[in-house]
């Protein structure tokens, strides 16, 4: 399946335009940098008819914090989630 980070999108900018494909690194580095806002529209590009989703659905398929915020520890003995 190859890196997730290398991963190739699209999305629409504020006039409606499609934008790409950037990898996942690239969108990251760019929401990162505050160019993004978290509705952004986004698809996968190597998806015919994919469905554009807000930025944030992506964000945490990605893993990406969607704020930044110091780790919570591990609470031990607590449930186990998946």
């Amino acid at each position: 399946h190859g890196n997730p980070m290398m991963e190739q999108w699209i999305y629409k900018d504020p006039k409606g335009t499609v934008q790409g494909p950037f990898n996942t690194s690239q969108m990251l580095g760019w929401y990162q940098a505050k160019f993004f806002p978290l509705d952004l529209p986004v698809a996968p590009a190597n998806v015919p008819d994919a469905m554009f989703q807000p930025l944030s659905f992506w964000l945490a398929k990605w893993g990406a914090q969607l704020k930044p915020s110091p780790v919570q520890p591990t609470v031990m003995g607590g449930p186990q989630v998946g």
